[in-house]
């Protein structure tokens, strides 16, 4: 019941404090995280190398769906932990590493390395070096829309929401703008480790998820590939506690 409590306190004020973020400190890590990752990758954004391993409007639609499963997984895994989990010890490992993660992540290292995110980068700062992506991504919102009204890009809707809801200082549920570290990726790091003691295997699939979270966070523009780097660092150390 403790744990439990502690990380519902935990989400309720996730969001307000994620929002704050921005306001008190703008995005000033950005530019670095963009000039290392292009030092590193020989002059190129790790986007575009996504897009080449990935090209084409449904493998995108694709890497999009791990983002909305991420919701889904995330949400089953704790109430599996709770309420069906017979093992005490892996039940409260997994929900205190879980609540650190927000913490750790989500509240601390967010603040501390407070940054944006590729697909906001030229709303912040008037820099069109991301531009290229964003236009891809409208290109694939373009054809899926043509395809179906129910295949669109959303993290495209997502993404404005989010801005909307930045310069309106709105701390609704949900809002708030933050890339560093990707606490998607550290999420669904601690639930593909989590999973091993259960079993192996469906560790292995786990760790699949993991990493196809990691590319479609890059790939969409949520983050710069050292967010994922670094979330999955934190989460071994979390996990290892």
């Amino acid at each position: 019941t403790t744990i439990f409590a502690s990380w519902f306190l935990t989400m309720l004020v996730f969001s307000p404090f994620k929002a704050m973020i921005g306001k008190a400190k703008g995005f000033p890590l950005d530019p670095y995280l963009a000039a290392f990752e292009r030092a590193a990758l020989g002059g190129h954004d790790a986007w575009t190398i996504t897009h080449a391993i990935f090209p084409g409007p449904w493998l995108t639609f694709g890497l999009q769906l791990f983002y909305i499963l991420w919701f889904i997984l995330m949400w089953l895994s704790v109430i599996a932990c709770l309420v069906y989990s017979k093992n005490s010890v892996l039940r409260a490992r997994y929900v205190i590493s879980f609540t650190l993660c927000w913490i750790g992540m989500g509240v601390v290292a967010a603040y501390m390395f407070a940054s944006a995110g590729p697909c906001f980068y030229q709303r912040v700062f008037g820099d069109p070096q991301f531009q290229p992506l964003m236009a891809e991504q409208h290109r694939v919102d373009a054809y899926l829309g043509s395809v179906s009204p129910y295949l669109r890009l959303f993290s495209l809707n997502v993404q404005d929401w989010l801005w909307q809801n930045h310069i309106q200082k709105s701390q609704v549920l949900g809002s708030g703008i933050s890339a560093m570290p990707s606490l998607h990726v550290g999420i669904a790091s601690l639930m593909a480790l989590a999973s091993y003691p259960i079993d192996p295997k469906l560790g292995w699939v786990m760790s699949v998820f993991a990493f196809g979270v990691w590319i479609a966070s890059i790939h969409l523009g949520w983050h710069y590939a050292s967010d994922g780097v670094v979330a999955f660092a934190m989460t071994l150390a979390i996990r290892s506690e």
